[in-house]
């Protein structure tokens, strides 16, 4: 989702063309393993300079825990930051989570 604040409308990749509804700006249907360690299942990368001061980000994500009798972690990314880690117990099946960034002249928050 993408809204850029300072013009007050929603935008699309395509040229940066404005809509009145927010915009998906990429998916990932993601992936399994029976890894123990972080492995990545899902990603979204959207090119330099494609946000601007003023945009507001939203990202949703799912995680299903499925199989083992041993608990899960999972951690979730913007950039080479942290935005959320945690662990969870065996009897925690599905964790889904939302987070909400604001970029400004000097980065994001």
């Amino acid at each position: 989702m993408w809204f850029n604040t300072s013009q007050n409308v929603h935008k699309t990749v395509e040229a940066s063309q404005t809509h009145p509804l927010s915009q998906v700006l990429c998916g990932s249907t993601g992936a399994n393993t029976s890894s123990t360690g972080l492995t990545q299942l899902g990603s979204c990368t959207l090119p330099a300079n494609f946000l601007a001061a003023g945009d507001r980000v939203e990202i949703r994500f799912d995680y299903s825990h499925e199989g083992a009798g041993t608990g899960f972690s999972f951690q979730l990314n913007w950039g080479a930051t942290v935005l959320v880690s945690r662990s969870s117990g065996s009897l925690e099946t599905v964790v889904s989570g939302r987070v909400d960034a604001a970029v400004h002249s000097s980065g994001s928050s």
